[in-house]
């Protein structure tokens, strides 16, 4: 089926994705990607053979270098509803709020919500970390450069 082969490679199933074990942290890099490097290979530790890790397994305080730039969301099923369950101190202070406990709707604005909620989407249904970065209006004058990776 055509459908079911775009969505094995979608998911993963060619040699062009993301490998396994865990990407290198390569020294000399540049810091933001040296954390989403760091948190994916923790992603990865977590999982061990399974598809995902269990999130009762994540102790943040173990991991101080990404810490701070983590944000834990759970899923709703009006994903705009999803719950942030734990914010680093980067996070809230890009958006200039505390933002454990409130859901995705309150937090990001508007003018992104959308596309991240695309991204999570996609998340959720191939259970496959996904890297992102881009631009965005946090609040009226105020423009956030960002890279992400979204993990499962």
């Amino acid at each position: 089926m055509k459908n079911e082969s775009a969505r094995r490679e979608l998911a993963g199933d060619s040699p062009e994705m993301l490998p396994r074990p865990a990407m290198p942290c390569r020294p000399g890099i540049d810091n933001e990607r040296r954390v989403i490097c760091a948190a994916y290979d923790l992603w990865d530790q977590l999982r061990g053979v399974s598809e995902m890790p269990n999130v009762a397994d994540i102790d943040l305080s173990r991991f101080p270098t990404i810490a701070p730039h983590v944000y834990i969301v759970r899923l709703a099923q009006d994903l705009g509803h999803s719950r942030i369950i734990h914010s680093g101190p980067m996070f809230d202070r890009a958006f200039d709020m505390a933002s454990t406990g409130l859901t995705l709707a309150e937090v990001w604005p508007r003018t992104y919500r959308d596309h991240l909620i695309s991204y999570i989407t996609s998340v959720k249904i191939y259970r496959k970390p996904l890297a992102e970065s881009g631009t965005l209006i946090v609040r009226e004058g105020v423009e956030l450069m960002h890279r992400n990776i979204l993990m499962p």
